[in-house]
């Protein structure tokens, strides 16, 4: 799979220009990301509370994510995730 995935990032490939801009956006994600510690603080916490939810917010980067999850069903999202 990682020799095809260089090829389609090779200038002559058809996927070139969707690759560069994958990349771009996965790298701009990854500057955002939050610390495995930060998130355990978040699970830990929600353990501990008696009257927890069943989800909650853990780190910067979910704050990209929110907005766009607020408008669509959770197989809405999770299809936008996987692709």
């Amino acid at each position: 799979m990682a020799c095809s995935l260089r090829r389609n990032r090779g200038p002559n490939s058809p996927y070139s220009y969707t690759m560069q801009k994958m990349a771009s956006g996965f790298e701009e994600h990854m500057k955002n990301l939050s610390s495995a510690g930060m998130v355990a603080e978040v699970v830990i916490e929600g353990v501990r509370n008696e009257n927890s939810n069943l989800r909650f917010l853990a780190g910067n980067d979910v704050e990209q994510w929110l907005p766009v999850k607020r408008n669509m069903s959770d197989a809405e999202f999770y299809k936008i995730k996987q692709n």
